[in-house]
């Protein structure tokens, strides 16, 4: 078998290419955790506002029905808008 060394030698995937240390690894899982991260506090922060959107919907619904004081609706309101 013939073994020549031209300009693809030895440079598979795990040979010397980019994988080829651990550092590298090392780095591409950092970024794929900040990446996940990154997207789990968006997903968390836009359930909190969803969530604090719909109470306050809520709210305004039953102060307009009557059900709710206007006192209770401004304390309740400033509660809401604090989270």
């Amino acid at each position: 078998m013939m073994y020549s060394r031209g300009i693809f030698h030895n440079s598979g995937c795990f040979g010397y290419g980019f994988f080829s240390s651990g550092w590298n690894w090392l780095i591409v899982l950092g970024v794929v955790v900040v990446i996940g991260a990154v997207t789990y506090l968006l997903i968390k922060r836009n359930k909190t506002k969803m969530v604090s959107s719909s109470a306050l919907e809520s709210l305004k619904i039953k102060f307009a029905q009557g059900e709710v004081t206007e006192e209770e609706y401004t304390i309740r309101k400033k509660i809401l808008s604090e989270k």
